[in-house]
């Protein structure tokens, strides 16, 4: 059975955030032998992920993370069952700081920053589909 899950969590203060590319490189390594796809969004020491695969790839994952120590405050936001990937060619697409706007986090948050703590389910899924269509557009107009 496919499915997503999304969540939500702040980078320790005492973890430098380039290491961020320390987990974009450990899930570009690891999630293609566990068939993982999905998008990591980094901004205001925030992460907020989209995960797809099998429900228990994606539930042991998730699992890891949770206990992961260089992450506080891991919060699950949406998981269910679905019907196709929405990122079946990112084993893990990667959206950092300065690539998204204050206006697109304010059109799904409460505010102008970034604070995916203040997303429903429903709208960390629509902000995920539509800062991952920005940073696409960016690369290709690069």
């Amino acid at each position: 059975m496919l499915s997503r899950l999304i969540y939500v969590s702040r980078l320790v203060d005492t973890v430098d955030t380039r290491e961020t590319r320390r987990i974009l490189t450990s899930s570009l390594k690891n999630n293609p032998r566990r068939f993982v796809t999905g998008a990591l969004i980094f901004n205001s020491g925030h992460f907020i992920q989209w995960l797809e695969g099998s429900r228990s790839e994606i539930s042991h994952l998730f699992a890891h993370i949770a206990k992961d120590p260089r992450h506080t405050m891991v919060e699950l936001i949406d998981f269910e069952s679905i019907a196709h990937r929405q990122f079946p060619d990112w084993s893990m697409g990667y959206i950092g700081e300065g690539v998204l706007n204050k206006a697109l986090f304010a059109r799904y948050s409460q505010g102008f920053e970034f604070d995916p703590y203040q997303m429903s389910s429903a709208s960390a899924v629509e902000f995920v589909r539509e800062a991952a269509l920005v940073a696409s557009r960016l690369s290709a107009a690069a």
